[in-house]
């Protein structure tokens, strides 16, 4: 029962690394992306369905926040797109210089 136990608990630690254990339920969005890290858009649906299941974010909500530019899909490392916090904005755009350069 030990090795059962243990991956338990690395399961358990790795959902609330990650958000997924309810912590960011009363954080907003652009808490939640600056707390778990920038999301992968890559023009798909993966940043609506992260940001819910970390803080219960809906469409419309997460839609608001880009309007109000708390959040925002960037070109940034690897060229390409992430959903970053307002905070990080500067530091996607500056991680993005040069890619697809070569």
């Amino acid at each position: 029962m030990p090795g059962v136990e243990r991956d338990m608990k690395l399961r358990s630690w790795w959902a609330h690394r990650q958000g997924l254990d309810g912590t960011f339920e009363k954080k907003t969005i652009a808490e939640t992306l600056r707390e778990t890290g920038w999301a992968r858009s890559v023009g798909g649906v993966a940043p609506y369905l992260g940001l819910f299941a970390r803080c219960g974010a809906s469409r419309e909500a997460v839609d608001a926040a880009v309007a109000a530019l708390e959040i925002h899909e960037l070109p940034a490392v690897r060229g390409c797109t992430y959903v970053l916090p307002s905070a990080d904005f500067a530091l996607g755009l500056t991680a993005a210089e040069g890619a697809g350069s070569e």
